[in-house]
């Protein structure tokens, strides 16, 4: 008898076990979908839909997610590592491994558009684990032509509840390439630090090119008095050859700080095929502007005239329109060339102010005369006479 009790209890617990077992992975099963449908609506992909299940080692898997109704973004196979006490608390997901997502969008009147995402009301932070990337891609169609991007990388829970990430962004297009290096961490009360080394970089399209681009992009926030994250940036980002339709520009050293909102950029850099020629500019932001201090400099009366006539060309037209108001028209330029040729100097300067919206400038000439610098500027408005000081 006491043989039958003592096989009849383990039956009994070897049958709870296997109930428990098989209302866990029906729980799983049949909650899991659910709760990484409900994740991926947070992320933004409200239109998911995850169709086939599979439970492979530790994790369940959702392979071929439609993003969209049209198929253009998808992911190869999202794996859910459970949370096995939290099926009974609510806490489902883990943590997740993304496997080749991709992504199909567009770049247009600067807005960027998705199939299958929209702009979470709330953006959500996590609470799982740990998520893993193994491949996202996005490609997206622009008026410079299609650029795809590409990234890997983890984001992981720390002990104070902030995440730490670590990632790479990368393009290998002959119009866009990149090959970056980023890390930073995130806290719940939504402030960030991200540090990123650009390694290499190029663009060409029709109106652009840039080569050899390289340098460090540190991008935080800090809480305003409101409690909401302000982002501020700062950087040095070096690029060996710039090419703005057949404005060329070299060796350009671009220097960025300060909030978003009142970014502060310096950038110098030089004029191939023009010798010794040099740019100088300053610029800040004003709301939805830039105010604009900036200098162009050279000893060749010949090649500072070239210089205009190259903007000319270039920037004038309704994608120009900043230069109507320092008048660089032949008949403005023709009188430039004769009052330089009246006038002795060891060096010009080009110097413009204002906003890009309303530019406005003078060519100064520079003497040196008894160890002093005797300066001429000649305004580029036809309608003022030219000052001599010193």
């Amino acid at each position: 008898m006491i043989a039958i009790l003592k096989n009849r209890r383990k039956f009994v617990i070897v049958g709870l076990g296997v109930f428990a077992l098989l209302a866990v992975l029906w729980c799983a099963f049949n909650i899991l979908p659910a709760q990484s449908s409900g994740l991926l609506a947070r992320y933004g992909f409200t239109e998911a839909r995850i169709d086939n299940t599979g439970f492979h080692g530790d994790s369940f898997t959702h392979a071929d997610i439609k993003l969209d109704p049209g198929e253009f973004s998808t992911v190869r196979a999202l794996r859910v590592r459970p949370h096995w006490p939290g099926l009974l608390t609510g806490r489902f997901i883990g943590g997740l491994v993304v496997d080749d997502m991709r992504l199909m969008g567009e770049w247009r009147n600067n807005k960027l558009s998705v199939a299958g995402w929209s702009v979470p009301k709330l953006p959500p932070f996590p609470v799982q684990d740990s998520i893993i990337v193994n491949g996202l891609r996005i490609d997206l169609d622009t008026p410079y032509g299609a650029i795809r991007l590409e990234t890997k990388g983890r984001l992981t829970r720390e002990k104070d509840g902030s995440y730490k990430t670590e990632s790479v962004l990368f393009g290998q297009q002959h119009q866009f390439s990149l090959d970056s290096r980023w890390m930073g961490s995130f806290s719940r009360d939504g402030s960030y630090a991200l540090e990123g080394e650009i390694l290499e970089g190029d663009i060409r399209t029709d109106k652009l090119e840039l080569n050899r681009t390289n340098g460090w992009l540190q991008i935080a926030s800090e809480l305003n008095e409101s409690g909401t994250p302000t982002p501020s940036l700062s950087g040095q980002v070096q690029i060996g050859r710039l090419n703005y339709k057949d404005i060329p520009l070299s060796n350009l050293a671009v220097t960025l700080d300060g909030p978003v909102a009142k970014a502060h950029m310096i950038v110098t850099g030089e004029m191939p095929g023009l010798e010794n020629m040099r740019l100088t500019a300053d610029l800040t932001r004003d709301g939805r502007s830039w105010k604009v201090k900036a200098s162009v400099t050279s000893p060749h009366g010949k090649d500072m005239l070239a210089f205009l006539v190259m903007l000319r060309q270039n920037l004038d037209g309704p994608q120009g329109d900043s230069l109507s108001s320092f008048l660089i028209t032949p008949g403005n330029i023709e009188r430039l060339r004769k009052e330089l040729a009246r006038l002795q100097y060891n060096e010009l300067e080009l110097s413009l102010e204002g906003t890009l919206a309303a530019l406005h400038g003078s060519l100064i000439a520079k003497k040196e005369v008894n160890g002093q610098t005797e300066r001429t500027a000649i305004s580029l408005d036809p309608g003022k006479t030219a000052n001599k000081s010193n």
